[in-house]
């Protein structure tokens, strides 16, 4: 049996405007159980390994797209005054903190006939929280959306692996992998920004019940008999 566990606290000076976002204590428990180690497992060929795994943690991460402080951006220069023209580029958001995500991870390694076949099946699931999105905000701010932390997205899913030795001499083998993997995303939880035609044909829609960066198109009715246009 072999259990580990970490913990550790990541700061980050892009939260700093408000100390208590600045940090975030990360930290995980795994465990692994290797049955085919027991003594009753000594006394047969069937299985060469078998062993069970499982962990749970919890980690952060900086979106470095985003700034809790006010950043103007300089532009190009106006013909007119020959200054540099400023634009806002993000509007301050003390209350901006870390992205977090809990992941849940259980797994099953073995191994049969003396190693000729292995096994590997994992299932994860992720849940994440506090994801940085845009919220709208009047244009009288000199930009249209703000940044904040509204999202909850969860990710939950299966990787199997396989390998087989067919064939085996002292000097060289045949190995033959297989893999599959699924993944199931869904956005649980956003902000209230309204939700255009034009976000979902860009493919950056966010809709609750979806998955993030689901494909849209328009509904084609087919050509048009006098244009060759399509409707």
């Amino acid at each position: 049996l072999v259990f580990n566990a970490n913990l550790r606290m990541d700061g980050s000076n892009q939260f700093g405007s408000n100390p208590k976002y600045r940090f975030l204590p990360i930290w995980s428990v795994s465990g692994k159980y290797t049955l085919s180690n027991e003594a009753f497992m000594q006394n047969q060929h069937l299985i060469s390994y078998l062993a069970f795994r499982g962990s749970y943690g919890i980690q952060g991460n900086v979106d470095a797209g985003t700034s809790p402080n006010l950043v103007i951006k300089l532009g190009s220069q106006n013909s007119i005054t020959g200054m540099n023209e400023a634009t806002i580029a993000y509007l301050p958001n003390p209350d901006l903190r870390w992205e977090k995500t809990k992941s849940f991870n259980i797994g099953c390694d073995l191994a049969l006939f003396d190693n000729r076949a292995s096994f590997i099946l994992d299932f994860y699931k992720k849940r994440g929280s506090d994801m940085i999105m845009a919220k709208d905000v009047s244009q009288i701010n000199g930009v249209k959306t703000v940044k904040i932390n509204a999202g909850k997205v969860n990710n939950s899913g299966i990787e199997v692996g396989a390998n087989f030795i067919p064939l085996k001499t002292k000097n060289w083998d045949v190995t033959i992998g297989i893999n599959y993997s699924y993944n199931n995303n869904e956005l649980v939880d956003a902000n209230d920004r309204l939700v255009t035609l034009k976000d979902k044909i860009n493919g950056n829609a966010l809709v609750v019940g979806e998955a993030i960066g689901t494909l849209y198109s328009y509904d084609f009715a087919g050509l048009n008999h006098e244009s060759g246009y399509p409707v």
